[in-house]
Formats: structure tokens, C-alpha cells, sequence
């Protein structure tokens, strides 16, 4: 994610994003990488400790929400969450996902 555009600023300069599963993993390098590119970020995820570790580590273009997708009314908070604290939400990166594997292992 470098792309700039004619005035040099990156495209994401300014932007409002919503990462799910942004905790670890790939949702998190993609928060971080909107982040560095000059995008304010909603941090997601169902661990909202996490969230908050990660957002902390990004800096003050993060917050942390905590979001189940698989729960309506927790994803409509989330965003209401994003709203409150960005003040609206130009880039949705949805990355959770949602497993039935790791219930039939255990």
C-alpha cells in the first residue's frame, strides 16, 4: 500500500477505515498498513484487549471496538463505535471470519 496520488499524498491520507479481525494476524498488518498510509483506524475484533494492544501500538490513527460478526447488534455498536470516534467510515476491511472447525475439534 504506497500509492500516492498527483499531490503526493497517499490515497488512504485522511481516510476513515474499519478493520475486523484487526487484533493480530492479517487484519492487523492491514490496520497498520492503513495507518502508515495516513488512514484513522477502527481496530476490531471479538478480543477487545487485543484490540486495544494493537490499537496502542499503532498510535493515535487507532481505536479499538470490539465487534462479534457473527452477532447483528454487536456489529451495528461497532460501527456506531467507529462513528462516534472517526466520525464516519470511508474503508471497510472485512477479515474475520467465522470457523465451525475449531467447535467440531474440541
Amino acid at each position: 500500500m504506497t500509492s500516492q496520488t498527483a499531490t503526493g499524498l497517499s490515497e488512504f491520507e485522511g481516510k476513515r477505515a474499519l478493520v475486523t479481525g484487526a487484533a493480530g494476524g492479517i487484519g492487523r498488518a492491514a490496520a497498520a498498513a492503513l495507518a502508515r498510509q495516513g488512514a484513522k483506524v477502527a481496530i476490531a475484533d471479538l478480543d477487545l484487549a487485543a484490540a486495544r494492544h494493537t490499537a496502542a501500538e499503532i498510535g493515535s490513527a487507532a481505536v479499538a471496538v470490539e465487534m462479534d460478526v457473527r452477532d447483528r447488534a454487536s456489529v451495528e455498536h461497532a460501527f456506531a463505535e467507529t462513528l462516534a470516534h472517526l466520525g464516519g467510515c470511508e474503508i471497510l476491511v472485512a477479515n474475520a471470519g467465522v470457523s465451525t472447525m475449531r467447535a467440531a475439534l474440541e
